[in-house]
């Protein structure tokens, strides 16, 4: 295992590049049947990627049957066609969507994440998908263990308000997850990286010139320790963290994520003395008001102020500024929380998993 990374790679980039590595060398025969691999840290030191990276990559290549995983012993390679005899056994996933049907430009933005676990499935041979409509209260008590293996849900906001039932077989997956319980409640997790994604809006201000930063974001109906695990409050963590120095701009709250909170804040926002020359806002909602905020009062953004959105959502008005956002990873998520209903599935009492997957850059107009 000579092969080597550039250290340039994204995030996403090294977990794809390693699994493929891995991967290629597992089915060619350069690493054999009962092959113990180097350890995640050992892994991460011969890449030089993150910690988090190196795990799922071996977790993708778990799901796949290519390696297991032995508590106090390590990762080993078995014997692939075995493996995919297994993978074929699963025969059928429910998956919920969370969407309510009259939000189409919601049902749009998460259509490539449904899709994305719909052909992952396919593509791994499970029978049949059935994908039904459900409400946050409903979604515990949809799953027919006669029915089917194991539920995705994908969902489009999630704050959680009871605890699942025991041991039961779902991976959750979505886009902007607030609030989640400890690994031992037995359900997977796949979401972006906040902090990641927040650092990653900082470091794209600083290459834009930006010297003083102010940040947008909606509070919500949250109590104070709600709100510092919810995700809006990490990605502040990782804004605040990677700017590199002490933020002079302010941290302007909203009571909601809608655009017209967003264009509200511009009497605040240009009162700010010096006045931020960039803006981050943690929802792409809140970022397409204070852009219109910002150009009813004869400001250009990412001209006069920069801004960076969240999520990647679609436009909500005709003729506005193509926002600059960070992505979330729709497709890789959905592809990732597939695998891991395949492997909840093969091995019910396996330890839940909590996969955070890296945001990117996506470039508009506006900053």
């Amino acid at each position: 295992m000579c092969a080597t990374l550039p250290h340039s790679a994204g995030r996403n980039t090294a977990v794809m590049s390693i699994y493929d590595i891995l991967r290629e060398q597992i089915l060619q025969g350069a690493l054999p049947s009962g092959t113990r691999l180097p350890s995640i840290r050992e892994l991460q030191m011969q890449y030089g990627v993150p910690y988090r990276a190196v795990r799922v990559a071996l977790l993708r290549l778990e799901s796949e049957g290519l390696v297991t995983c032995k508590i106090g012993s390590g990762t080993y390679v078995k014997d692939e066609r075995s493996s995919r005899c297994k993978a074929r056994a699963v025969h059928k996933v429910t998956v919920l969507l969370d969407a309510v049907p009259d939000w189409p430009l919601i049902i749009q933005f998460l259509r490539p994440l449904l899709d994305a676990v719909r052909d992952e499935l396919v593509a791994c041979g499970v029978e049949q998908v059935k994908v039904e409509h459900v409400s946050d209260e409903d979604v515990w008590h949809k799953f027919d263990p006669k029915e089917g293996d194991g539920v995705v849900w994908v969902c489009q906001r999630r704050r959680h308000t009871e605890e699942p039932p025991p041991k039961m077989p779902v991976v959750i997956v979505g886009h902007n997850i607030d609030v989640t319980w400890p690994d031992e409640t037995g359900y997977d997790l796949v979401a972006p990286d906040y902090v990641q994604g927040g650092a990653l809006a900082a470091r794209r201000l600083r290459e834009a010139g930006c010297r003083n930063a102010a940040i947008l974001s909606g509070r919500g109906p949250y109590d104070h320790i709600h709100y510092l695990c919810s995700a809006a409050a990490r990605r502040i963590l990782g804004f605040t963290s990677a700017w590199g120095s002490q933020l002079k701009g302010s941290i302007l709250h909203t009571s909601g994520t809608v655009p017209q909170e967003g264009a509200a804040k511009l009497e605040e926002f240009l009162s700010l003395v010096p006045r931020p020359d960039g803006v981050f806002v943690t929802c792409d909602d809140l970022a397409f008001g204070f852009c219109h905020g910002l150009i009813a009062h004869g400001l250009q953004p990412g001209r006069d102020v920069k801004v960076i959105g969240c999520d990647g959502q679609p436009p909500r008005f005709e003729g506005e500024p193509r926002l600059t956002t960070i992505e979330a990873p729709l497709d890789e998520m959905g592809r990732i929380a597939a695998r891991l209903a395949i492997l909840r599935a093969q091995q019910p009492g396996r330890l839940a998993t909590k996969a955070y997957v890296a945001y990117r850059i996506r470039v508009g107009e506006t900053g």
